[in-house]
């Protein structure tokens, strides 16, 4: 139902969900109630594209925001709640649930540098920052639980900045990322320095893949999990010899069992052959990589899904070793020219069967 400048939907013969905004009004005051019903809602879509809306001011009967209702408000300044509601609360323009535990919505353009989390603050999620955001600086404390804020909307964050009690067991923050007890959370995307050494202890990773910026990491013995996720932009990973997950091989992630788990995404050089012993190819080992010719040394058993996803590969030699391969094994590799096979092989069979009879080059043998 469209009035004025709005569009609802009806929830019960009671109550409505504000649905749409059409104005141009720099300020958008959501009704508090429409022929008769309280608007108890705000859909996601809410703020449309292209809406200059710098501020919203949310009425005190709406308990329900949906995730991307205001995700399309580039514009948006700052967001107020009336007095009295008692789902979501604002201050200083930010939008937070009653408790202050979540950080609902970041308004795009508030163009504070930095931003210190309330005491309360737990849980700061992807959409809450659905456009990039010009903090540099990131206070939190030791209740922070979650941080899935992506990277991009985070350009220029510099470092995290920890104002709890130390004292209390929880978030932490050390060198400028985001601890929470044994995990890594999250990462400044320009934070200064090309190397990082991962906090001692630390046995998960997750934060996503660190910024171009940092070419070597170095990796403690305690870290278990998650390592894979974070090296996209990396030159080189150094992983202690006494780590019992993991092990690095001239700068590349493996696993003990003999699977290459992940090529650095930015490392030098446009050749690689993989070592002796080397038994698999794990699921996105040289995704967005920069490597042009993989050779796959003999001994190598399967290839697993998007393993050269997005990656730069031109030129790759699979030996007759590999007996299984990923029906998804070379999705996104739109980049290879030539795949040498030895003939008769599983490889050869698989490739032409996947419609890559075309980038076949078949030897009587390979090694």
């Amino acid at each position: 139902m469209r009035i004025g400048d709005f569009e609802f939907r009806r929830i019960d013969k009671s109550t409505s969900s504000a649905v749409g905004y059409f104005g141009t009004d720099d300020t958008v005051m959501i009704p508090a109630s429409e022929s008769g019903r309280s608007v108890t809602a705000i859909s996601s879509g809410f703020i449309r594209k292209g809406s200059k809306a710098r501020k919203i001011v949310i009425p005190k009967t709406v308990n329900e925001i949906e995730d991307g209702a205001f995700s399309n408000g580039k514009n948006i300044e700052s967001v107020e709640v009336e007095k009295g509601n008692k789902s979501y609360k604002a201050e200083d323009g930010v939008l937070y649930d009653s408790s202050f535990y979540s950080i609902i919505f970041y308004p795009p353009k508030k163009m504070d540098e930095e931003y210190i989390a309330e005491y309360r603050i737990g849980k700061a999620a992807a959409s809450a920052f659905p456009f990039p955001a010009a903090i540099k600086r990131f206070g939190v404390t030791e209740r922070m639980e979650e941080f899935g804020v992506l990277p991009s909307s985070l350009p220029s964050l510099e470092e995290f900045v920890f104002t709890g009690d130390d004292s209390k067991k929880g978030a932490h923050v050390e060198d400028g990322a985001l601890y929470r007890g044994k995990s890594l959370l999250a990462y400044p995307w320009k934070r200064e320095g090309a190397s990082y050494m991962i906090e001692n202890g630390t046995e998960k990773i997750e934060c996503g893949e660190l910024p171009p910026s940092l070419k070597k990491i170095f990796v403690p013995k305690s870290v278990e999990s998650g390592l894979e996720r974070i090296l996209g932009n990396a030159e080189y990973v150094d992983v202690d010899k006494s780590n019992r997950a993991y092990r690095s091989i001239d700068g590349v992630l493996f696993s003990w069992n003999g699977d290459i788990l992940r090529y650095p995404g930015k490392k030098k050089g446009e050749i690689y052959v993989t070592p002796l012993g080397m038994k698999k190819i794990a699921r996105e080992a040289f995704a967005s990589s920069a490597l042009k010719t993989l050779v796959i040394n003999g001994g190598c058993t399967e290839i697993a899904e998007d393993a050269f996803l997005d990656s730069s590969l031109s030129y790759l030699v699979i030996p007759d070793s590999v007996t299984a391969i990923s029906v998804h094994a070379f999705h996104g590799a739109a980049s290879l020219k030539e795949i040498h096979v030895q003939k008769g092989s599983i490889a050869e069979i698989f490739l032409r069967g996947e419609g890559l009879g075309h980038l076949l080059k078949v030897s009587e043998r390979l090694f």
